[in-house]
């Protein structure tokens, strides 16, 4: 949603702790200014630490997150969203 990792660090070690820890700051300067809810919202259930409380794919793509979107321009391409399974 930003093009820039969710876990940012410099060394791999780093990243790994807070991938771990599911540590996201959203005051970080590559939410600034601050991300629209509804993508932080989604954010935040995709990367659950606890995987029973993460998101699926369904779950995801029926999120509210999504419904800004032009739901007939997916449906013309090679993979339709009403495809995809979890």
């Amino acid at each position: 949603m930003t093009g820039e990792a969710v876990f940012p660090g410099k060394k791999f070690n780093e990243v790994l702790k807070k991938n771990r820890a599911c540590e996201i700051d959203f005051n970080h300067m590559m939410y600034q200014p601050p991300m629209d809810p509804l993508a932080k919202d989604l954010l935040i259930k995709l990367l659950a630490k606890e995987p029973e409380n993460r998101f699926n794919a369904t779950q995801a793509l029926n999120h509210p997150y999504f419904a800004q979107f032009n739901k007939d321009k997916f449906e013309n391409e090679k993979i339709s969203l009403d495809n995809i399974n979890e």
